[in-house]
């Protein structure tokens, strides 16, 4: 099979699933390219009616009437920290959470993330000194200062365990969320399209686990 396909993702899906992808169509479809954009909220349904993207990937919840939307799993969150850094062995309190600074991956650089929503709740806020658009470089930030991220789950254990760093439970009630894929109806029953929607959906099990056993 010769076709490319244009996926839209955020950095945490592509770090999670896309690795995975490419190591399968290496196997089994050399002939596929695929090319990665970041994944734009704002323009994602233009992109998929425009025929600029084929595939989007992320928390997505519904589009409009001629686009189809499949879950394909969830997942929770971990904060990842220095503990040498941060002075702290065991799982972090609420107070330990709020007197530490927080990074966070933002693509405008501003607003404000589920933490901070969960933390308004409940009365209080965190020190958010460092944002960036580049989730793939926010373990190294946490390796070299102290610095607490709350990120996706299996992701944080991952860089736990590559980068020397740690992980504690969120102090703070996050709820769960899903990564689902988004694609335009037109393309419901193109055998390509839909032969990688399964591919999606065989790659999405594998990422779906519990992420304390699945990095050990």
């Amino acid at each position: 099979m010769d076709r490319s396909f244009t996926l839209a993702v955020p950095g945490s899906v592509e770090a999670r699933l896309i690795p995975g992808l490419l190591a399968f169509l290496g196997r089994e479809a050399p002939g596929i390219r695929v090319v990665i954009r970041n994944l734009d909220y704002g323009t994602i349904l233009d992109d998929l009616d425009g025929d600029r993207i084929d595939l989007a990937v992320g928390v997505i919840s519904r589009g409009q009437m001629h686009h189809k939307v499949r879950q394909l799993y969830k997942f929770g969150y971990l904060c990842l920290f220095n503990p040498e850094l941060l002075g702290v062995d065991g799982p972090l309190s609420l107070e330990d959470y709020l007197r530490f600074p927080h990074i966070m991956t933002s693509m405008t650089g501003t607003g404000l993330g589920v933490v901070d929503e969960a933390l308004a709740g409940i009365g209080r806020k965190r020190r958010l000194t460092v944002t960036t658009p580049r989730f793939t470089t926010v373990a190294f930030h946490v390796q070299a200062a102290p610095l607490i991220a709350t990120m996706v789950d299996r992701l944080a254990v991952t860089f736990a365990n590559q980068l020397g760093l740690a992980t504690s439970p969120v102090p703070v009630e996050l709820n769960r969320s899903a990564i689902s894929m988004l694609w335009h109806a037109s393309y419901d029953h193109d055998p390509a399209h839909r032969w990688l929607r399964e591919v999606m959906v065989g790659l999405s099990r594998d990422a779906a686990g519990d992420p304390a056993t699945a990095a050990m």
